[in-house]
C-alpha cells in the first residue's frame, strides 16, 4: 500500500538520524511529550478561532507523533509506558481538538459525537481483535481524523468531519468483514 511505501521511505530517511540521538536527552517519550504540548496548543488556538495557527500545530502534532514510533523502534525504546503515552496522545489529546472547535462554532457537537463514536468502535474493533490474536489486515489501523488538516486549511470543517465519519464507519464495516473472512 502506498501508506507503507511512505512510512518505510520516512523510515530510511530518519533512522541513520535517529541512531545519532540514541542515549542522549532526545528520546521516543520527549518526542511524544512533545507532540502532546503540540496537540493541546492546536486545541488552545481551535477555542480562541485561530484556524490556520491551530493547523499549523496539528501538523507538528502529526510529525511528532511519527517520529516517535520510528525513534522508540530504530532506538529500541519501544516501552509499554511510551504505549501508554502515545495512546494518550492519540485518542484523548487530539480529540480535545473536536471540543474545541465545537466551542467555537466552526462544528456542531453533535458532529463530535459522532466523530468520536465512529473512531472509538473501529479502534475497539481492531484493539479486541489484536487481543484476542485474530488475523488482520495490516491496513485495518488506518483512521481518517488526519482529514481534519484540509478542513482546517481550506475552511470547510464541516464537509470534511462529515467525511471523516463516513470513512470511520465504512473502515468498521470493511474490517468487521475482514476480520470474520479472515478468521473462519
Amino acid at each position: 500500500m502506498l501508506e507503507d511505501q511512505i512510512k518505510e521511505r520516512v523510515f530510511r530517511f530518519f533512522s541513520p538520524k535517529i541512531l545519532k540521538y540514541k542515549g542522549k536527552r532526545s528520546t521516543a517519550n520527549i518526542l511524544t511529550a512533545l507532540s502532546a504540548i503540540c496537540s493541546l496548543t492546536a486545541s488552545y488556538f481551535f477555542f480562541t478561532a485561530h484556524l490556520k495557527t491551530g493547523g499549523m500545530f496539528v501538523l507538528l502534532d502529526y510529525l511528532f507523533d511519527g517520529l516517535d514510533g520510528l525513534f522508540a523502534k530504530t532506538s529500541g525504546e519501544a516501552s509499554n509506558k511510551g504505549f501508554i503515552l502515545d495512546h494518550i496522545s492519540d485518542f484523548v489529546l487530539r480529540r480535545i481538538w473536536y471540543f474545541a472547535l465545537a466551542a467555537s462554532g466552526f462544528i456542531s457537537y453533535e458532529l463530535v459525537a459522532l466523530m468520536i463514536f465512529s473512531l472509538s468502535i473501529g479502534v475497539f474493533l481492531i484493539d479486541l481483535a489484536m487481543i484476542k490474536n485474530l488475523r488482520i489486515y495490516k491496513w485495518s489501523t488506518t483512521w481518517a481524523d488526519w482529514l481534519i488538516i484540509p478542513g482546517l486549511f481550506t475552511g470547510n470543517l464541516v464537509l470534511f468531519f462529515q467525511i471523516m465519519i463516513l470513512i470511520q464507519f465504512a473502515l468498521f464495516f470493511v474490517n468487521l468483514a475482514s476480520i470474520l473472512y479472515l478468521n473462519k
